[in-house]
């Protein structure tokens, strides 16, 4: 969008109209939702929620960079939030072709674009089975596969996560499938899918276990909290995510990866279940061995 504008500048024609695209649109998805209470909101509330979601901050800052699309795309939001990603122990994935890289999920946005920033530039073509709002940015569908891989799927669904694992692509995965909360005074993931785990004994993939770095505002610790107490089941933090990834601005993310696992280590001796908690154990331990070192250097 930046350089559409400036192109037209060059004639003269600063009053060109441009379409303005909406990626995040809560009068859309109001309107046309199934639940009778959010169609008839009063419009005072959802001005108040737009605020909320940053709204305007977030599809201003898709349309700076509409050009583009996919990883480029990625690229360009991290350069735009100042983001300084750190890479540690990439060299042990040299021997490893087709991966599943699973990582814990603890900032919602930044993360996710950074990982997938990451695995392009170490493996090439990388795609992540997502279901949740970066589905509704069109300039990502090369790199997202819209589909729950976690739960029920339908024929369809089933035949492109099928697709998806099989193909050369390498697959991004936050198999917590939500992002980390804080539990006991520790900011973790809740338990993992299994799915991971069954599709690289599937498809014969190796996993590579990935720590990332980062927490979130108190604020989104605090409203999960919260809704927590009072058993509320509809996840409402997550309304938190936009502003939490755009108060990101101008931090740095590490990604320390593990050593790949062959498909054949998750051999009978546990449930698939159980071999995803272990793979989550062996992600925190080696989120505890990043910031360990990283304190003694810093001392």
């Amino acid at each position: 969008m930046k350089q559409i504008l400036v192109f037209f500048k060059q004639f003269g024609m600063d009053s060109v109209s441009i379409e303005y695209q909406k990626v995040v649109d809560l009068d859309k998805w109001f309107k046309g939702s199934n639940n009778k209470l959010f169609r008839n909101l009063p419009g005072f509330i959802v001005s108040r929620l737009k605020k909320m979601i940053c709204e305007e901050e977030m599809n201003a800052l898709h349309n700076d960079n509409i050009d583009k699309v996919g990883i480029d795309y990625v690229n360009a939001i991290l350069n735009d939030l100042d983001i300084t990603i750190r890479m540690h122990n990439e060299n042990a994935l040299e021997g490893a072709e087709k991966c599943i890289f699973a990582a814990n999920h603890p900032l919602g946005g930044v993360d996710a674009l950074s990982f997938l920033h990451c695995i392009y530039q170490l493996k090439g073509k990388v795609v992540s089975p997502s279901n949740q709002f970066f589905n509704y940015d069109p300039n990502l569908a090369p790199l997202i596969v819209g589909v729950n891989v976690f739960g029920n799927s339908s024929r369809d669904q089933t035949r492109i996560i099928n697709h998806t694992f099989q193909s050369d692509a390498q697959i991004m995965i936050f198999p917590a499938g939500l992002v980390s909360r804080k539990t006991n005074g520790e900011i973790k993931d809740p338990e993992w899918h299994k799915s991971f785990v069954s599709k690289a004994i599937e498809t014969k993939r190796y996993v590579v276990p990935t720590f990332i770095t980062g927490v979130n505002t108190p604020k989104f610790y605090r409203i999960s909290r919260i809704r927590k107490f009072f058993r509320i089941k509809m996840p409402v933090e997550v309304l938190c995510l936009p502003r939490e990834m755009l108060n990101k601005k101008g931090s740095t993310i590490d990604l320390i990866f593990g050593e790949p696992i062959a498909y054949n280590y998750f051999d009978a001796s546990k449930r698939h279940h159980e071999w995803a908690q272990h793979v989550r154990a062996m992600v925190y331990d080696m989120g505890k061995s990043f910031e360990a070192s990283h304190l003694q250097n810093i001392n």
